[in-house]
């Protein structure tokens, strides 16, 4: 399968690389406001290839993403490369979180956020897309009793995306 990758000159003042097939409206007016009320960390759990981080990063905010798929976060990287101020702001983990460590049938590497609650800041925004959310809120029961006051943002993924 052949995918189609383009560069995007954002108006958000950052480039990134998306493929043609993702759909790439998303909705950032959480993040604005977050930044507007002085907030500095932001969690993408399942960032795939980075858009809301890219536009986190873009507003001047910390980022820490996990994503499983290995594709997806080539080119989150190229996108990196490509915005080179962003690169001190952002922890990429090739993890994708669950209730235990494991690895899925699609072999990527699970693990539940709370080990690595000793790693992570206190985060002002937490983005999830993810079809096992139920699995990540089991995995981390010490991360959300910790954030229970904190946005979290649930973006809905058909599972059809993932077969």
């Amino acid at each position: 399968m052949i995918i189609f990758l383009f560069l995007i000159l954002s108006e958000y003042g950052f480039s990134m690389v998306i493929d043609k097939e993702k759909d790439i409206n998303f909705d950032i007016k959480e993040i604005d406001e977050i930044v507007n009320k002085g907030g500095k960390y932001f969690l993408d759990i399942g960032c795939g290839i980075g858009l809301y981080s890219l536009y986190a990063l873009s507003k001047g905010m910390n980022v820490i993403c996990f994503e499983p798929v290995l594709e997806d976060l080539e080119v989150l990287v190229i996108s990196l490369e490509l915005n080179p101020q962003f690169l001190d702001k952002i922890i990429i983990y090739e993890f994708g979180l669950s209730d235990i460590l494991k690895d899925s049938k699609d072999n990527y590497r699970l693990a539940p956020i709370d080990s690595f609650l000793n790693e992570l800041p206190h985060f002002d925004l937490i983005k999830m897309n993810s079809y096992n959310s139920d699995e990540i809120f089991q995995g981390g029961e010490k991360f959300f009793s910790i954030h229970k006051n904190t946005l979290i943002l649930l973006i809905s993924t058909p599972m059809k995306d993932y077969l």
